[in-house]
């Protein structure tokens, strides 16, 4: 009886450390091998999200477990401050995470959960970098901009692949005039110093099942101005530039 009272409470234990998120692996699988056709001559996909959305994560590794099966020798950038990189290593190389830390907005136990997961592929396939600024700086995009161009320039990997928030994909915006903003964002900057980038957003609208909104229609032009409603973009502006696919979840 003891022993099985024993066996229960550490049942119990392991039930109450495990996320208790819930994610798709069979639809994360369908969307990236699809993502992965429509994306597969550019030299960089971007995979915007709204954050602490567990499937945005589930995705993201789908993605780079499908360019690994490919063969390919991966790079991923992610959101996470570039002075976290010997703390981000660390948590790749087995150890709890604790030290590393992360932006408020990414910092969920998916998020953590992933980057596991990525520390469980070889160095020599996978490498994986913070490469946003470090919190005393403002030129997010800029900085990141400039890790993954140096990714690019060291050709040393047949795969680049980045997740930021979704404002971080938009690969071409309009500013109200009455605005102040005169931002560009990461996609936007790569694409200027002539990088072939492929963008895709994520939207977690209640559906039936997850869709892609791809090409130029009415549909997925209204879906990108939705996303980025809160930027502060001229009215006559389309949304058809904005980014080149969206995950409607």
């Amino acid at each position: 009886m003891k022993r099985l009272l024993s066996l229960f409470t550490a049942i119990l234990i392991i039930l109450s450390c495990t996320p208790t998120y819930a994610v798709d692996n069979k639809n994360s699988e369908a969307i990236a091998k699809q993502l992965l056709g429509l994306c597969h001559r550019k030299q960089v996909f971007l995979l915007g999200e709204t954050h602490q959305n567990p499937m945005s994560q589930e995705l993201f590794l789908s993605l780079v477990r499908n360019l690994l099966g490919q063969g390919k020798h991966v790079f991923v950038g992610l959101e996470i401050s570039s002075d976290q990189q010997s703390n981000l290593d660390a948590l790749l190389a087995g150890s709890t995470g604790s030290e590393l830390r992360l932006y408020p907005a990414i910092d969920h136990s998916a998020y953590r959960n992933m980057l596991k997961q990525l520390g469980d592929y070889p160095k020599s396939v996978l490498t994986v970098a913070a490469i946003d600024a470090a919190v005393r700086e403002n030129n997010r995009d800029e900085i990141m901009a400039r890790a993954i161009i140096d990714a690019v320039s060291s050709q040393k990997f047949t795969a680049i692949t980045v997740l930021v928030g979704n404002l971080h994909a938009i690969k071409e915006i309009k500013w109200h005039p009455e605005s102040a903003a005169s931002t560009r964002y990461l996609a936007e900057r790569l694409v200027e110093k002539g990088m072939d980038v492929c963008s895709v957003m994520q939207d977690f609208t209640t559906k039936d099942a997850p869709v892609i909104l791809s090409g130029q229609t009415p549909e997925k032009a209204a879906m990108s101005l939705d996303i980025i409603k809160s930027t502060y973009h001229a009215e006559d502006m389309t949304g058809d530039s904005v980014t080149d696919a969206i995950v409607v979840w």
